[in-house]
């Protein structure tokens, strides 16, 4: 939330004026002063300059400010902007991140099944792995640079970071294939940001991203489907892989659409959630109808009704051969979209930087000029937007605490030594977009208030519970509250999730003028985490954003385990 910043000027000082004054009489043994109308004269021109020279003084104090106030708030919120630019571009380079680890990891498991035809050689095998090996070593510096960054882009990062740290490939040198299809999946669809916290650009290059395996996943159902005819005899490692493949064709076999011509439509591979696809997209439509493969990729589809009995199109290597051009061709297409995308906002963000640092500087100078009145006039102003500050603790939408309530107060139940025990639970409202979509932000706005409402029944009843106990509910972001309890001894968490999902499992009724009332579920994802002290308030927090995320993910995995594994559940402390 960006610090409150105002400035003005209450207290002129006024600035000496030339003048010419007459003498005291008795000071002069009572001679009366020489005058005379020239006299006359210089005293009317000196008072005159006197208030020219104020009025030009105040005016010079004034126009100063209120510059340096005008260019410090623009250097500030520049500089908000060139943080929000960079984080931008580091989202970016996240999602070419990802591309390189899916196709790297599915490029050494498609090898590796090939071996087991006749189709690779145990060499080819080695190389694949070792270009997994590089692909993964090269992104673990860069998500380790991007994760000690700030908000999600962060959070993104080091959650990938653990995956790759937990998905034991690089601790072996016999990797498991199960593992290696895992991370494949995982690296391009685990821990994302919700859908309605991506701006529609980058919803749109991740759908670009999705399309870059577009051959590798054919030639991976093509393997599945020659298994299976063939009936071969397969190398203990690589087995309990092969072991999926009939029940998997037969029920989900099959990448494209049902259009020759317009094979990514209806087909899993390009599934889009940005309003306006990339432009890009198209370009690799026609790659993929101009490839041969759609043929192919319905033949695969036909074992869904049964083993087909025609041959397939061609023969492994034939397709072995066409998708792995397929793959280079869409893989150029991404790269330089992705390439271009990430260059043109690291430009952006050396831009707002480059120009905060500008108007901070023009801010500096400027206040350089009446030092005095505008280091005055600053003191008093930043001492009213303090008070302001500290009495702004509440969201005066929900009635909720906002993030001045969660570093003073939620801070303070943290570090206070009385309290051993520390619950933190990370609420993000499901399909909220949807809510205000359909009944308008009204409706959401209600619905916010509700959750808040009851969530904040559920540390009431908390702290009457028992002595020495405290907790808060904070609204953090447009969609997403922070729970906290606090007690003097271990509870039991069981309790707290009960509670929650009852809430959540809930409903309220929207009545509108002239239309029938409709119940709108109060569904939402929680993470909980849980410590004893001493702790840091900030490491609860990701540890329950990050639970909240998995469970997010973890509910849209409704296909196959070779396509969607269930993710490790995040632990609680």
């Amino acid at each position: 939330m960006p610090a409150m910043r105002g400035f003005g000027v209450k207290h002129p000082v006024s600035w000496a004026g030339i003048f010419v004054s007459t003498a005291d009489p008795s000071s002069a043994g009572g001679q009366q002063p020489i005058t005379s109308p020239m006299g006359d004269d210089i005293d009317r021109r000196a008072a005159r300059h006197t208030r020219v020279t104020k009025i030009v003084a105040t005016a010079l104090a004034v126009t100063c400010t209120f510059g340096a106030a005008a260019a410090a708030a623009g250097g500030v919120a520049t500089g908000s902007d060139a943080r929000d630019a960079e984080a931008t571009a580091d989202s970016t380079e996240i999602i070419q991140i990802r591309s390189g680890l899916r196709r790297a990891h599915l490029g050494e498991l498609n090898t590796m099944a090939l071996r087991e035809f006749g189709e690779a050689s145990q060499q080819e095998v080695g190389l694949a792995r070792a270009e997994r090996e590089r692909v993964r070593a090269e992104a673990v510096v860069e998500l380790a640079r991007i994760s000690d960054g700030f908000g999600s882009v962060a959070l993104e990062a080091t959650s990938l970071l653990e995956m790759l740290a937990k998905d034991g490939l690089d601790t072996t040198a016999d990797p498991v294939p199960m593992k290696i299809a895992e991370t494949a999946w995982s690296s391009a669809h685990a821990h994302r940001p919700p859908n309605g916290a991506l701006p529609d650009r980058t919803l749109g290059l991740y759908d670009l991203m999705i399309t870059d395996v577009t051959g590798a996943g054919i030639l991976n159902d093509g393997i599945d489907a020659e298994y299976v005819l063939r009936e071969l005899d397969v190398t203990a490692s690589i087995q309990p892989y092969f072991a999926e493949s009939e029940a998997y064709i037969r029920s989900d076999g099959g990448y494209l659409g049902p259009d020759g011509a317009q094979p990514l439509v209806d087909s899993y591979v390009f599934q889009p959630s940005a309003q306006q696809p990339h432009p890009a997209v198209a370009t690799i439509s026609g790659l993929v109808a101009n490839s041969g493969l759609w043929a192919y990729d319905q033949w695969i589809r036909s074992w869904q009704q049964g083993t087909p009995s025609a041959a397939p199109p061609f023969s492994i290597d034939k397709l072995e051969e066409l998708t792995r051009q397929l793959d280079a061709d869409v893989s150029a297409v991404i790269d330089e979209v992705l390439q271009r995308e990430a260059d043109a906002r690291a430009a952006e963000a050396s831009s707002a930087q480059a120009w905060s640092m500008t108007l901070l500087g023009l801010a500096g100078l400027l206040i350089l000029v009446p030092i005095g009145i505008v280091a005055r006039t600053v003191r008093r102003r930043l001492r009213a937007v303090t008070s302001v500050a500290a009495q702004a603790s509440i969201d005066p939408l929900t009635g909720a605490g906002n993030r001045h309530q969660l570093h003073t107060d939620t801070e303070a139940y943290v570090a206070n030594p009385a309290h051993v025990w520390h619950l933190v639970a990370a609420v993000d409202m499901d399909r909220f977009k949807m809510i205000n979509d359909t009944w308008g932000h009204a409706v959401g706005d209600q619905v916010l208030t509700e959750v808040a409402t009851r969530l904040s029944t559920v540390v009431a009843g908390w702290r009457g519970s028992a002595a020495g106990t405290a907790g808060s509910v904070v609204r953090i972001g447009g969609d997403e509250f922070l729970l906290t309890l606090h007690a003097p001894a271990r509870v039991n968490v069981d309790i707290v999730r009960e509670q929650l999902d009852e809430i959540r499992n809930s409903s309220i009724t929207i009545a509108r003028d002239g239309e029938p009332d409709e119940q709108v579920q109060l569904s939402f994802s929680v993470g909980i985490a849980t410590a004893d002290s001493p702790v840091a308030l900030d490491d609860l927090m990701r540890i329950a954003d990050l639970a909240a995320y998995e469970e997010k993910a973890g509910r849209a995995q409704a296909l196959p385990d070779r396509r969607r594994p269930v993710l490790a559940p995040v632990p609680e402390s």
